[in-house]
This record gives structure tokens, sequence and C-alpha cells, in this order.
């Protein structure tokens, strides 16, 4: 293990010949005498740590003054320990001791030997695979680097150190922010060939993220920079990385030159290590682009055979996974089997056969997380084929315990990861490894299994978050409150940086300003994980309720629960009721997923959904037919737990001439996973009932038009509420909405709102400025139990793979707030003024809120017509939690109005299939805005 390079250039070894010093030693003659034995090249390791105890222990005889020389002796001694013997616990102890005299101040005491301190404390932790530790102490030597101007070359190693972890541990946006730091360094210090380095590890992470243009943009400025600088392993790198961008960009032939120009640089400067990644990424072209399977056995084997010159295990197990890979693609899965064994052994994780399980505390010791994550992913592949061939059940017993080994690293994976795009990203392959896992749970006919996969590849990232905020309560306020703080700072330097365009001269600089807010932040919640056991378990609490829970949970509460999974070569639904369970698989084939576009489109034109009624209704009948008749779900309440899909499931029909929606026969709900809907909610006393909003202008750079009629509507809903309070017009600010939202029980909220697929942060609009999803998060310890966004596509956002859709309502999720009603399209805004007041007055009454939803819902379609499209009635759901709102006393009337309501919507239905009768006569003689009768 190489201990950072400023240890051996600071300390490079002497001989000190003396070996007794004289009796009036000093601290100048102990300084001395360390040099002259780090220097010598003639002493062992084991004779250097010898004679530094020697000095330790004059040192000590001397009773000389404890200051930074006694402090230099002990991190020496740390060193040689960790080393020569391995002793990690003696090294640290040692280290510590010097760190604390070196930042006590005294006379002597050198902030340059703390960092120094805290850098190797970083080394030896890496050493025993603690990694949580070792980003701690790096981020202790960064933050204190950045203060001690004498201590640039400490910095600048301590970011490299971080830029390699972040890579090698699949932390990809971390890995850019640390080099885009590291860049920056080197212009200062003029440090053109580290500014290299830095420049090509950026631009491989934004590769491996997908940032494939941002990519793009600047691989040819390196490869210019690395050839007028004449660094030949750089200008490989910068081609290796263009080769990769070809790839991604389907320029195949242009990769595969590339890749042979990066090679015989490699070769020709004898720097076998990377000439064997090169050959791996040749080979990964010919295999997963062009199917040119022999073509990638070559490289591969040269791959090997040049990693085996350096005898790098890390190397040769990535190149042996795809060699696996390879004979799998091939369908020859007893061979792939032997290849993914031989690249366990690289990572040191010894199997006898494909059977056999490493333990999840050896997987979790694994450096290299990516590999580690793809070779058990691909084995419990492989044993899924095998049993798929041979039907020999051993296999399938094998592949199931491998995924539930896998599954436990994926989980410490997540969790050491800082950056959310990184944590996008495996959540991505994470996906990919669930459908594996519900297939063979399918296999197996085992529903208990099926269910703990479903509810895994769910929302995790916000399950966390909401884990987060649980486990603060095990946080003394001041510390609460300090984390506030750093999560403030960082959204005022993600707001500057917003504001600047990236080409100007302060972006970079802004970059740098927001990325040491995020280190803050990062290092400060790593330090009260080490320092509050309870807030660490509590936070990373990855257990998820088992079928038999969540069973008896929904028959107590007469409710059905349905997971849907979109995967890649086939989609698995799960529907729990309390006595039943049924499990299906549609193979891509069975089911075409743009069916799920074409309704959500339809649905959100009002003008095309009458115009093409007749198309909508069939399509609508083939998704009920599909996605839920042969669930056999009985009348009632429905939670539905879509993945990265959301559609009103109350507007399929169950016949083909869209007549019968199931409005009329169920309820509807949403949540995220099981574990959320189970969660306890533990929202506070609200101040008061109801809040509403109505900006009804907005400020003029925002270009939005007026919402005439949404003071009205707000201030109707409130007439049902006692205890509320309207913020309306110039009362509808972003300060006043931060203020008095978290107070109360119901917000309601008219405005605008814009999102799409692509947006990474949707926006919802006050009087005098834009609130942004991110910002959600920072709402302290809401008290709201329902948040009403009666605003455009407050449910649309980004989709990400494994986690569902980064919308409005999510952000609001995320913040504590256990249920949300949004919109899924452009509302029409008299449709949703109406059928929202009718919502709060369904709630004020004690309904329960999917109820209240839906009777909102049939009261707007008894007028039938034009109300009977979905698109007027179906766009508002309910996300989360559904049991009636805990209003301050005095808000419900008593026990016969709930009674009276529960007729009421019974009424309703049977008024409106009456109403819709009587339409049906009236069709043959009315335009086209009756179809839908």
């Amino acid at each position: 293990m190489l201990l950072c390079k400023s240890v051996w250039c600071s300390t490079v070894a002497v001989l000190l010949w003396l070996t007794v010093l004289p009796q009036n030693i000093t601290g100048k003659m102990v300084w001395d005498s360390l040099e002259s034995i780090q220097r010598s090249q003639a002493l062992t390791g084991t004779q250097k740590l010898s004679k530094i105890y020697s000095l330790k222990t004059e040192f000590e005889a001397a009773k000389l003054p404890i200051d930074s020389v006694y402090a230099r002796v002990l991190l020496l001694i740390g060193v040689h320990e960790f080393i020569e013997k391995n002793d990690f616990k003696k090294a640290v102890v040692l280290t510590e001791s010097s760190i604390r005299i070196n930042n006590a101040g005294g006379r002597g005491s050198s902030k340059y030997f703390a960092i120094l301190g805290y850098t190797n404390l970083a080394y030896f932790y890496k050493g025993v695979n603690a990694f949580n530790k070792a980003l701690l102490y790096s981020d202790s030597a960064v933050m204190l680097a950045r203060k001690v101007p004498q201590a640039a070359d400490l910095l600048m190693e301590s970011i490299q150190f971080r830029t390699y972890f972040f890579f090698q541990s699949g932390d990809y946006e971390k890995c850019v922010d640390e080099s885009t730091i590291g860049m920056s360094l080197c212009l200062q210090q003029k440090d053109s060939s580290s500014y290299l380095y830095y420049y090509n590890q950026k631009i491989q992470a934004e590769c491996f993220e997908d940032h494939v243009e941002q990519a793009a943009s600047e691989i040819d400025a390196i490869i210019v920079l690395a050839g007028k600088m004449k660094n030949e392993g750089e200008l490989a790198t910068a081609l290796a990385t263009k080769a990769l961008i070809c790839k991604k960009k389907g320029a195949w032939q242009r990769a595969i030159e590339l890749y042979r120009q990066a090679i015989q640089k490699r070769i020709l400067a004898g720097d076998y290590h990377n000439a064997a990644v090169d050959y791996n990424d040749l080979g990964l072209l010919y295999m997963d682009s062009l199917n040119r399977y022999a073509d990638a056995e070559v490289c591969y084997n040269k791959a090997i055979e040049l990693g085996k010159k350096t005898m790098n295990n890390t190397t040769l197990a990535l190149v042996t996974i795809n060699i696996e890979e390879n004979f799998f693609h091939r369908h020859n899965y007893i061979t792939a089997a032997r290849h993914c064994i031989d690249a366990l052994a690289y990572l040191k994780i010894y199997c006898p056969d494909i059977l056999a399980n490493p333990s999840a505390g050896q997987l979790k010791q694994v450096e290299a997380k990516e590999l580690i994550l793809i070779t058990m992913g691909n084995k419990a592949n492989i044993l899924l084929q095998l049993y798929k061939n041979t039907n020999d059940k051993k296999y399938l017993i094998a592949c199931l315990q491998t995924a539930m080994v896998t599954d436990t690293l994926i989980d410490d994976t997540r969790h050491m990861q800082a950056g959310e795009e990184s944590k996008l990203f495996w959540r991505g392959f994470a996906k990919r490894f669930y459908m594996n896992a519900l297939d063979a749970a399918y296999s197996a006919k085992d529903n208990t299994i099926a269910f703990y996969f479903m509810e895994k590849s769910r929302a995790a990232l916000l399950n966390d978050k909401l884990s987060e905020l649980s486990a603060a309560a095990f946080l003394p306020t001041v510390e609460e409150n300090k984390g506030v703080d750093y999560k403030i700072d960082v959204t005022v330097q993600q707001q500057k940086l917003a504001s600047l365009k990236p080409a100007s001269a302060d972006y970079l600089a802004q970059q740098i300003n927001l990325q040491q807010a995020q280190d803050n932040l990062q290092h400060y919640m790593r330090s009260i994980e080490e320092r509050y056991a309870s807030y660490y378990l509590y936070k990373y609490a990855d257990a998820v309720p088992v079928l038999s829970v969540m069973q008896k949970h929904l028959a107590t509460n007469k409710q059905s629960f349905i997971h849907y999974f979109i995967g890649d070569s086939a989609i698995f639904i799960l529907a729990t009721m309390p006595g039943n369970v049924q499990f299906v698989k549609l193979a891509a084939n069975e089911f075409n997923r743009n069916d799920l576009a074409d309704f959500q489109q339809l649905c959100a034109d009002g003008a095309a959904l009458n115009n093409n009624y007749a198309a909508f209704a069939k399509l609508s009948n083939r998704l009920y037919n599909k996605l839920f008749k042969q669930l056999k779900v009985p009348e009632g309440q429905v939670i539905i737990c879509t993945d990265d899909f959301l559609i009103p499931f109350d507007a399929l029909c169950t016949d083909d001439a869209g007549k019968n929606f199931l409005i009329y026969n169920y309820t509807f709900s949403y949540v995220y996973s099981a574990s959320y809907l189970l969660r306890k909610n533990t929202a506070k006393q609200a101040a008061g009932n109801f809040l509403g909003i109505a900006p009804v202008s907005f400020a003029s750079y925002t270009k939005l038009p007026d919402l005439t009629g949404s003071d009205d509507a707000v201030t109707s809903s409130s007439q049902h509420f006692k205890g509320y309070k309207l913020s309306v017009e110039d009362d509808a600010t972003r300060r006043n909405f931060f203020k008095y939202a978290p107070a109360y029980a119901v917000v309601t909220l008219f405005s605008h709102a814009s999102a799409d697929p692509g947006n990474d942060e949707p926006v919802i609009y006050m009087r005098d400025s834009a609130i942004h999803l991110f910002e959600l998060g920072y709402l302290k310890n809401p008290a709201t139990q329902l948040v009403i966004l009666s605003a455009c596509e407050t449910n649309v956002g980004k989709k990400a793979a494994g986690e569902g859709i980064f919308s409005l309502a999510r952000g609001f999720s995320a913040a504590g707030i256990s249920s949300v009603a949004a919109t899924l399209w452009k509302a029409d805004d008299q449709a949703i003024y109406a059928i929202t007041e009718s919502f709060n007055q369904n709630l004020a009454l004690g309904m329960q809120k999917d109820s209240a939803l839906r009777l909102a819902k049939l009261v707007y379609m008894q007028e039938g017509g034009k109300r009977l499209l979905p698109y007027y009635w179906a766009n508002l759901i309910i996300t989360g939690n559904i049991q009636p709102l805990q209003l301050k006393a005095g808000n419900y009337v008593n026990a016969i109005v709930i009674t009276v309501v529960v007729v009421i919507v019974y009424g309703c239905i049977i008024a409106l299939l009456l109403a819709r009768r009587k339409i049906v006569k009236k069709a043959k003689q009315k335009p086209a805005e009756y179809i839908l009768a």
C-alpha cells in the first residue's frame, strides 16, 4: 500500500548513523535526525521504525516540550507501523495524537503536519476498506488545507485522492466536481501536467454519466494541449476517451481507430496497465455495439496478457467480467460461469463454484464497487439462464440467494455516494438487476420474494431522504440547525450559479464555491453519522415490509395494492390483496409500452380527446385488459405503485366504447412504495387548518398569464375550514410560502408550474419569483398533512430509471409531507377550480383523502357532456397517505355528517349512471363534444 507521496517527498529516508544521541538533545537535533533516517537508502523500513522509536524515547527522557517535532515523530511511527507491521490500530492512534498536538495551537504546532496527518488517516482507512472514514478524514484535510497557503501540495494530493476514490466507487458526479477544483488549482499553480490528468478524469466521468455531448465538446481541446506538451500518457488517455465518446455516438469505426492509436502509444511507453484497459474497452465495442464476439475475444485475451505483466487485479477482474459476458451473449453459460468465478477471485472473493456465494460483509470490503456489483449481477443472471435451460432448481435457488446478497451491496454503494446523479446512475443499474431478480421470483412462484424485490426497486432515494428526516429526531437541536444552515448555503450557491452564464469568467469560480459548500455539508453529514449511532442506524434503515405485514394492513383497511415494474424485456405486475396475490409477467411483445404515453397524451389534450374519442376508448380498454382486468381486484380502494410512468387509472375503461370508467367502481390513490405507505406519520400539530395561496398575477420576467378567478376559488375552498389563512395576490410571495406553508394542515395552491420530462428542476411560481424542486427539501419540520397543487403538470418531471418521476409532487413528499394532490397535465382552470373546492369541502367533513377526491370528480361529472371527458376530471390524483385529515378541534361537524357524505357518494354514482344513459340517447343528434356518452 503506497501512502501519500507527500510523506515520502518530505520524509525520504536517510540513515541515522548515530545510535545514541547526546544528553543535551534538542528539538532541532531530533528533527535533523528524522530527516537523516528518512533519507537513508541503506536502512530497511523496519530499521527506520526502530530508529524513530529510539528518537521518541530520547525525546521523552529529555522532557522536551510536546510540539510539532514530537508530533512528527508520532506521525512517522504511524506510517511505518502501517506499512511495515500492518498495525492499523496503532497507526491510527499515533496519527490522531500527532494531529491533536498540531491542532492545539501551542508553540511550535504546525497546521501543515496536521493536514498531513489527516491525509495519512484517509489512506489508512482506505487500506482497510473503511471508505466512509477515509472520506471523512480526506474532507478534514481538504477543509484545513484551504485555509493554509503553505499546504497547496497537500490540498492537491487530497483532491487527487478523492477524484480517484469517487471514480472507483462509481460516484461520477463527485469525481467531476473534484476534477474541476483540481483543474482550478493547477491553473493557479501553473501545473500543466496535473491539469491534463484532472481534465482527462473529468471527461471520463462525464462519459460514464452519459453526458456525452458535454464530454465531446471538451475532448479535442485536451488532445491538442497534450500534443503541444508532448505528454504521451495523457494524450493516449484523451484518445481513448474520445474513442468512448465516438462509441456512444455510434461512430464505431472511428472509435476503433482511436483505441488502436491509444494502445500503440501506451505500449511504446511501457504503460501495459492502461494498454490492457484500452484493449478491454475495444473488446467492449466489438461485443456490445457490433456483436463481433470473436474480435472481442481477441481483444480481451490481449488485455489479459498485458494485465498480467503488471498484476493489477482490478484490471484483470474488469477484463474477465467482459470475457464472461462475451460467452453469455453466445449462450455458453457454463464457460461464462467459470469466468465469473475467476473475476470474483481477482477481487479477492473466493467461491468454489457458481452455486456458492460470498457473505455481504465480504462484498462490502471490495474497493471496486462497480466491478463487484456488475460481477454479482451477472452471476445471478447466469444462474437464472442455467435454470431456464436445465430446469434444475439448484440454479434457481442459488440465483435468488445471489440476488439477496447483491441487494445488500447495492444499498451500501448507494449510501457511500454523495452526488445525486451518481446515485441515479446506479439506480439505473439496480433496476436491471431487480428485473432479473423478479424474473427469478416469478420462475420460483415465490410471491414473498417478489414483493421484497418490488419494494427494493421503488424510489430508494426518496425513502433515504425520509429516513434522514426521521433520523434527525436523534440529533440535538443545535446539530439539526447546523445541518439546515449547511443545506441553505448549498441552495444559495446553486442559485448564484444558475444566474451565471456557463461561458462567463465568474462561472468556474462559482462552481468552486458551490463545491466547497457541498463539501462542507457532506463533511458535516459524515461527521454526525460517526458521532451519533442512533442517527446513523435510522438514516440507513433499508428494511422493507414483508408481504404478510402488508396483507394484514390491507385487510384492516379493506384495500388492494398493485406494484408495476416496466423492464427492458418484460413487465411484472404484483397485485397484493388481503387474501390473495396475483403475480403477472408480460413479455415485451405482449405489451406496447407506447400505449401508456399515447393514453396520457390523449387525456392531456381536450380537443384531441374529443375528436378521437373512439380511438381513446379502444386504447383505454386495451390498457385496462393488460394492466388491471386479469388481476381480479375487488371493487373499492386500490393503491397504485407505478414504476417510471404515471397515468390516471380511474380513466381506464372496462368497455371499448369508453362508457364505463374505473372511477365508477374503484377509488384510486398512488404511492411511491409500500414502505412509504406504511411509514408512520410524524407530522406535528398544525397551527391552523387551511392555507390558501393564489398569486393571481406574476412577475413580468416570467411572461405568465394571470390566473383570473383563482383568488375566488381559493377563498371558496377556505370557507369549509375553521382556522384558515389566505395568501392572495401581493401576499403570495416566495418568502410567505416558506414562512406559512409548514404551519397548516392543508395547503392549497392555485398557480402556474413548469415541468417537462427532460427538466431536472420543475418550478412552481409565486407572485414575485419561482420555487425550484430542490428547494422544497428545506421546508423545516412541516405540520402539513396534505398539499393540493392546483397548477399545471405538478406530477411531471424527469424520469429516472429505478426512481420514478422527479416532480414537484415528489419534492413535497421528500420534505416530509405525507400526502400530495397534483396534476398530470396542463389543467383546465375552471375544472380544476371546481374539483379542488369540492375536494376541500369533502376533506373538511372528515372523508378519507382518496374518497374525497373521487367524490369531487363524480360531482363534477354529473352534468355530463364534455365534463365526462377525462381531460377535465382525471387530471388531479392523490399520492401518499389517504387517511382523513387530523384538523384542529371544531372543524368536523359530527358523525352524522360523515354518514350523509357517504350516502351522497353512492347517490352521485347512481345519478351519474342515469345521466349517462340519457346522454347516450342524445348523442346520435349531438355534435362531437358528446361522443364520450
